[in-house]
């Protein structure tokens, strides 16, 4: 019965002796096949309206190229030209909030340098 059984199964299971593979005597090769679709584009955040008045960017503009004429080093200037948008935002929303005067936004667009937007009264008013 026992012998039966297990010829039963292995006749069920069908064995048979795997198939040789032929040496055709070159390396086998990757078939490759091009995707479906196209390479997604990479996510860009939209850009955002800055809330700052166009006197107020115009000072930030001058003083992101002030800052960029003041840098040496070639490494530094391109990682501060990657960083321009996002500067000029900041600084422009900065002069909107803390409300710096007309004499101050005048005097900052006047500087020639880094240096001589010291000079100039920019602070928030106080109150």
């Amino acid at each position: 019965m026992r012998r039966l059984c297990l010829l039963l199964i292995l006749t069920a299971c069908d064995l048979q002796p795997a198939k040789k593979k032929q040496d055709t005597g070159s390396t086998p090769t990757a078939v490759v096949t091009p995707p479906t679709e196209p390479p997604a584009e990479p996510k860009t955040e939209p850009v955002k309206p800055i809330k700052a008045s166009q006197e107020c960017i115009a000072v930030a503009t001058h003083l992101s190229k002030l800052v960029i004429d003041s840098l040496i080093e070639e490494a530094a200037r391109t990682d501060a030209l990657e960083k321009q948008p996002a500067s000029i935002r900041s600084v422009a929303e900065t002069c909107a909030r803390d409300k710096w005067s007309e004499s101050g936004r005048a005097c900052m667009l006047a500087s020639k340098t880094l240096n001589d937007t010291n000079l100039c009264n920019v602070k928030p008013p106080t109150g």
